[in-house]
């Protein structure tokens, strides 16, 4: 009777549990890519359809498989495409990413301002002014991580020691990150999310593919 009770009550639990959780799934349709915000992160302003011309936007964020997957192209620029979006965070807290690079960058110290990245996904909480650069390292190895600043960490996903010829699936729980980074201070949400490609300092021409970006939360 006791199992059979124990057994009821956690498929209430797991059916409550789901009823509330949230999901994000980046989806970039022609009517979707409205929604995104593009912003030049070597000059800090945001763009938009008004400032780019939109032939040359679409040359640099090409939909996929009816915007499922997006084709990143990065020229000598430090361009992001993301949101800016309240996501709580908790230990529920979850980032699902699929992506895939075309290559690794020539050997360089990325731990300097002159650091150029062939993916980064970034989080940021504005009220602490804090972020958290999850990048493809081209020099180090996967899960290393260092600071830029007291208010800045990069994070190797994937790094020198991956595979770059097939994409790559990474589960991300930002909770867990900004406790262990920023230890000293209280982060309860996340108020910025975008993918960008780094090419602004060694004048590289490349391209990269997001094929999965999903948030969940409660």
């Amino acid at each position: 009777m006791l199992s059979r009770f124990i057994f009821i009550f956690s498929l209430f639990m797991l059916f409550n549990e789901s009823a509330f959780s949230k999901n994000i799934s980046f989806e970039f349709t022609d009517k979707s890519m409205e929604n995104f915000k593009i912003k030049d992160f070597s000059k800090k302003f945001f763009l938009s359809s008004n400032t780019i011309d939109q032939s040359e936007l679409e040359n640099k964020f090409y939909p996929l498989m009816d915007g499922k997957n997006l084709i990143i192209n990065s020229t000598n620029e430090y361009l992001g495409i993301g949101m800016e979006i309240q996501i709580p965070l908790t230990d529920k807290t979850e980032i699902e990413l699929h992506w895939k690079i075309n290559e690794l960058f020539p050997e360089h110290d990325e731990r300097s301002d002159k650091s150029d990245f062939p993916f980064i996904l970034k989080l940021k909480n504005i009220e602490e002014n804090l972020t958290i650069n999850y990048v493809w390292s081209s020099n180090f190895n996967k899960g290393e991580f260092w600071f830029k600043d007291e208010n800045t960490v990069y994070v190797a996903l994937n790094g020198k020691n991956t595979n770059y010829s097939s994409s790559t699936k990474n589960l991300i729980y930002p909770n867990r990150d900004f406790k262990i980074f920023f230890f000293e201070k209280f982060v309860g949400r996340i108020d910025e999310i975008y993918i960008a490609i780094d090419t602004d300092t060694y004048d590289i021409e490349t391209n990269s593919i997001l094929e999965k970006l999903e948030i969940s939360y409660m």
